[in-house]
């Protein structure tokens, strides 16, 4: 320390502390770009309980608002905030409340010389302030409610927090207590009020006050505390929406602030009175909060805060002031100066307490100096500009107290893992040392402080560390000590090897990695201890220890050992017997889990005879051997035996074959105890050796042969061959005249033998010649060489004579067809004529003549003919007529006219006063229609024609004469605009220009009513009527002095009425603060009292309008109306 100088201590541990946690976030922080306005410079929340909802009295009905401020010369203002509401106790995120802003106002300091006469450099300290509020019904909730506003960004260059701080946002929340705290009625609370005192005047490195503190009207003590600010809206999403949920972040300050302490720790704000005081800091901009806590009967259930930007200016007033904490450890001389000197001090006097020292115990310098007599305590003086308007002094006491030396050894190995001592060995001439505070440089972890006398610290890293000691002793005194220490890295020790138990026959290798020396303990039953792999032997239990040393630093690890030779082994068998060619699962188990190796035999039947567990597929049965070897020298053996069934030898029997239908088989199985053929078409029974075999195709049968005991079956198979029967074919079933002879044919693969031998020249021949007299069937069976037959048939009707008829005499429509209705027993017959016959030659063909036709039918048996007669009649359709289209006024009648037939049927009957002749009345259709007539007639042909017919419906014409009331003034004319029709004809025709024209001018001289008449192209007419109200007035806008939006249909709406006027230029509507309420320019739009979706309250306001005359002139007038409620 050098001696002559004042000592004052600072505690740096929080904010060394505090620097470690944000160096992160200003890294991410410094990534950020901004390109938008930061304007915010503080703010509160605040809440006033109102009592029970009004819309529903189960709810708490609270106002909530947000004083906000930003700089002054912010232009862009929200008009509107989103307030977001959270549960209290679950953070969860309820519902965003839009509330209105309340007209900004400057907040500004008075920079007269005549406010502050003793301020040199008077700084312009504004806020504009924008208040936010509106009125919330809230469910009664245990955990209360957080209502808060988020938002980017703050003002650039705030000194106390971390940099560019126009990045930061802010968050502004008020919590609401909840209805279940232990303190009565905790929910009907006001939060305190803040007074709008922020303009004091605060000068750098001067001694200043500064009141916070709030009324509460609920009397409910206040606690005060500075706190940190959050943080919130960011330049990425400047206004959250939601905001987000609490808790909320802290901006992160700058060294050596912090939430606590944001002007320094010069600076204390009282817990009871709410007032800031101390010496300030340098000039700049700070963020502060403060936090009041309400207590009601002791206990804490609420609080507040608010956040403000403080300047902190270069400013110089006249002050006297000595450092509070006055205090010396070196020597008996000490210098002095004035904290808070500036230009306006123009003298100073200073008085040191040591009268000892005579004339030496004044000085009138700046920056004297004294050498105090002893030590001890004294009391200094400083009076300042004595004798002039601006004068003041201060009384100090100075502690002196030399001889105070800090210091400390530390005692090695310096080495990662492994405490080093440190011993304190300070040394002081007054008092006692009883202070220490320890700092390793450890900046990887925040437990690197200790406030011990002789602490211990393990360094987890290598490096160089500062280590600093600050001490102190009972009267005060600090200093601190520093020492530079150099931490080696613990070697690296890697132990393989793991705690485990082996086999105790064997010998076993430890492995162990890392560079340096190894040591291995205890030193029996091992080999080669002094290297990374011994070999260790021990009978019984044992843990070895390895130590690993480079350069003086040691690492350490253990393993421990169990030796033993219990090993047992046995085997499970799933199943325990199997049929032939059947497999089964063996595995083996042991008492032990690792270093194990397994042998089965024999292994020929096995899948993998050298694993726990295998498949054995023995053919026949076998006793399998299990070795189970733990280690190397470790051995034990297990057998079972496994019984293997044979399966079935199957045989199906011989192939075979059988004609289809005509004769069966019976099969033959073998080999076994079960049966099972496949497929079971055409058998007898499925499940017996011997079934007997009919199938309709030629089958393959396969047996499965089981033995009993084995699910497992065998096969085997048998052909069996269906013959089809011969392919036979015959003559038809026919006719024949009873004179006539016929030949019968049959053809095919074999012989034929035909039945009854009656009127047949040869039963054996393939191709017989018969002539019954009577109708005979005759028979015919055809056998092949394999001995299948086929039968067949051949019928012959004997007829005397042809029966014919060609039908009735019948009538058909022009291009229809008609199938002819013959009828006859002939076997060929012919049309004659054949003109418009599908075929002549067949019984009944389809006939489509296209005029009248005397149609012949002739048929024949053999010899034997006949004919016979019919008559076609052809004749034409209706001519249906509907009549042309035609159209029809709205509201008249009109006729419609068919012809063609003599049946008539209308559709739609729509307005029709009959529907089933043919000249209906449509009878004042009201909309347009087609009818379609269905005409038929009665000469013949019954088919139904249709023709259409459109009746279009004139609507009634939408002729308009222009409003259905105006007003003009004397002199002014009225341009009339008549529109909706082809032809236009005014009445009366008292002053206009012209009646048959849609657009005249009029002058009338008296109030009078235009009738307008209109007509189309179709002639149909429609009418319409314009009032005219004639006012001897000058032009100009009339405008009532009160209305009542009320909704009663009655002045609910305040415009303007205009006489004489062409148009609206503006009309305006404002309350008594300025705010617009309402504006158009639409002569029929008013205001109904309603500004934001709110119905205004009766008051008084303002309105301007302005318009243009007839005549071109702009004319401007103002007024006030009352809206009444």
């Amino acid at each position: 320390m050098n001696p002559g100088f004042l000592f004052i201590f600072i505690d740096f541990r929080p904010l060394l502390l505090r620097m470690k946690k944000i160096l992160f976030a200003l890294i991410l922080m410094m990534s950020f770009s901004y390109g938008f306005a930061t304007h915010t410079k503080g703010g509160w929340m605040y809440y006033e309980y109102l009592g029970p909802g009004i819309q529903d009295p189960t709810k708490l009905r609270y106002r909530v608002g947000l004083n906000f401020y930003m700089d002054c010369p912010s232009s862009i203002i929200e008009n509107t905030f989103f307030f977001s509401i959270f549960s209290g106790n679950r953070n969860e995120f309820l519902e965003d409340v839009a509330v209105s802003m309340n007209s900004p106002t400057d907040i500004q300091n008075c920079v007269l010389n005549t406010c502050y006469p003793c301020i040199s450099n008077i700084p312009t300290i504004c806020y504009k302030l924008i208040n936010y509020e509106t009125i919330i019904e809230l469910v009664p909730n245990p955990g209360g409610y957080v209502i808060s506003k988020q938002r980017c960004c703050r003002v650039n260059n705030i000194t106390n927090i971390v940099a560019p701080s126009n990045i930061w946002g802010a968050t502004y929340s008020i919590t609401i207590p909840g209805v279940n705290q232990t303190v009565t009625n905790s929910h009907i609370n006001s939060s305190p009020e803040f007074a709008f005192n922020d303009t004091t005047i605060v000068c750098a490195d001067n001694l200043f006050t500064m009141d916070f503190s709030a009324t509460d009207d609920d009397g409910d003590s206040l606690v005060y505390s500075f706190c940190s600010s959050y943080a919130g809206g960011t330049q990425a999403d400047p206004v959250p929406f939601p905001s987000a949920a609490p808790p909320y972040t802290f901006v992160p300050y700058q060294l050596p602030f912090s939430g606590s302490s944001p002007l320094g720790m010069g600076v204390t704000l009282d817990p009871v009175t709410g007032i800031a005081s101390g010496i300030a800091p340098p000039p700049g901009e700070y963020v502060i909060t403060i936090c009041v806590d309400e207590y009601r009967n002791g206990q804490r259930f609420a609080g507040s805060r608010k956040e403000l930007h403080l300047q902190v200016a270069p400013c110089n007033p006249v002050k006297a002031t000595l450092d509070p904490r006055f205090l010396t450890c070196g020597d008996l001389t000490i210098s002095f100066f004035n904290q808070t000197d500036g230009p306006a001090i123009q003298n100073w006097k200073w008085i040191f307490g040591d009268p000892t020292t005579g004339a030496n115990d004044t000085s009138f310098l700046q920056f004297p100096s004294h050498t105090f007599s002893y030590a001890g305590v004294y009391t200094i003086k400083l009076i300042v500009n004595e004798g002039l308007p601006c004068a003041d002094s201060t009384i100090q006491r100075l502690s002196v107290y030399p001889g105070f030396f800090p210091g400390f050894e530390s005692t090695g190995p310096y080495c990662t893992g492994q405490p080093v001592q440190f011993t304190d060995t300070t040394r002081t001439n007054y008092g006692v040392v009883d202070y220490w505070h320890w700092d390793f440089g450890d900046m990887a972890t925040l437990a690197d402080t200790s406030d011990l006398q002789n602490p211990t610290f393990i360094f987890t890293n290598p490096g160089s560390y500062t280590v600093r000691l600050i001490s102190g002793n009972s009267l005060g005194c600090r200093d601190i000590k520093e020492q530079i220490i150099n931490v080696l890295p613990s070697p690296l020790l890697n132990l393989l090897s793991q705690d485990t138990t082996y086999c105790a026959l064997d010998s076993l290798q430890l492995t162990a990695t890392g560079s340096g020396n190894f040591t291995w303990t205890p030193n029996s039953n091992i080999l080669n201890a002094n290297t990374a792999t011994p070999t260790v032997f021990p009978t019984i239990k044992t843990k070895y220890f390895v130590a690993l040393e480079m350069q003086g630093c040691i690492s350490r690890d253990s393993v421990e050992l169990t030796p033993l030779n219990d090993l047992t082994n046995s085997i499970n068998a799933l199943p325990a017997t199997i049929c032939e060619e059947d497999t089964l699962t063996l595995t083996g188990s042991s008492n032990k889990t690792s270093h194990l190796s397994w042998q089965w035999n024999p292994a020929a039947s096995l899948a993998t005879p050298a694993l726990q567990t295998t498949l054995a597929f023995p053919l026949v049965s076998t006793p399998y051997t299990l070795v189970t070897r733990w280690g190397t020298h470790c051995v034990s053996t297990a057998s079972v035996n496994i019984p293997v069934t044979p399966l079935a030898i199957p045989y199906a029997g011989p192939d075979s074959s059988f004609c289809v239908g005509q004769s069966a088989i019976p099969l033959l199985a073998s080999g076994g105890n079960n049966y099972t053929w496949t497929p079971a078409a055409g058998l007898s029974n499925t499940n017996i050796p011997n079934p007997v075999a009919s199938p309709l195709v030629t089958t393959t049968y396969v047996v499965a042969v089981g033995v009993n005991g084995c699910d497992k079956k065998r096969t085997d198979s048998i052909l069996v061959t269906v013959r089809d029967k011969p392919i036979i074919t015959t003559t038809n079933d026919t006719l024949i005249c009873i004179t006539d002879t016929l030949q019968l044919q049959v053809s095919g693969t074999g012989n034929a033998a035909w039945t009854p031998n009656f009127m047949i020249s040869n039963t054996a021949s393939a191709s017989p010649l018969v002539s019954p007299d009577v109708p005979t069937q005759y028979h015919v069976r055809l056998t092949d060489m394999h001995g299948c037959f086929k039968d067949d048939s051949v019928f012959v009707d004997v007829k005397p004579q042809v029966t014919l008829f060609a039908g009735p005499d019948t009538s058909i429509c022009e291009t229809h067809t008609f199938r002819l209705g013959a009828t006859g027993d002939a076997l060929h017959y012919n049309w004659s004529p054949p003109t418009g016959l599908s075929d002549p030659n067949i019984l009944n063909p389809i006939a489509n003549p296209a005029v009248s036709t005397d149609y012949t039918l002739t048929g024949n048996i053999g010899k034997c003919v006949n004919s016979s007669v019919v008559k076609i009649k052809v004749v034409a359709p209706p001519p249906a007529n509907a009549g042309p289209d035609f159209n029809i006024c709205l509201g008249f009648d009109a006729q419609l006219s068919a012809s063609g037939g003599s049946i008539y049927k209308w559709t739609p009957d729509f307005f029709l006063n009959q529907n089933n002749i043919a000249n209906p009345t449509v009878i004042k259709p009201s909309r347009t229609t087609q009818y379609i007539v269905t005409v038929r007639d009665t000469l013949g042909c019954p088919l139904a024609i249709t023709d259409t017919v459109v009746v279009t419906v004139v609507p009634l014409m939408n002729v308009d004469a222009g409003p259905r009331d105006t007003s003009i003034v004397e002199g002014e004319p009225l341009f009339l605009k008549g529109t909706g029709a082809k032809t236009y004809t005014w009445s009366p025709a008292t002053w206009l220009s012209d009646v048959n024209i849609p657009d005249p001018v009029s002058n009338p001289l008296d109030t009078i009513r235009y009738i307008l008449t209109g007509s189309d192209e179709f002639g149909c007419k429609g009418v319409d009527t314009i009032d005219v109200f004639f006012f001897r007035v000058e032009e100009d806008m009339y405008v009532p002095t009160a209305f009542t939006p009320n909704g009663d249909g009655l002045n609910d709406t305040f415009k303007p009425i205009l006489l004489g006027m062409k148009s609206l230029a503006y009309f305006r509507v404002y309350n008594r603060l300025g705010e617009l309420m309402f504006s158009t320019s639409q002569p029929d739009h008013g205001w109904d009292g309603v500004y934001k979706g709110k119905p205004q309250d009766t008051a008084t306001f303002v309105w301007m309008a302005a318009g243009v005359t007839y005549k071109g002139q702009v004319k401007k007038k103002k007024g006030y109306v009352v809206l009444i409620r």
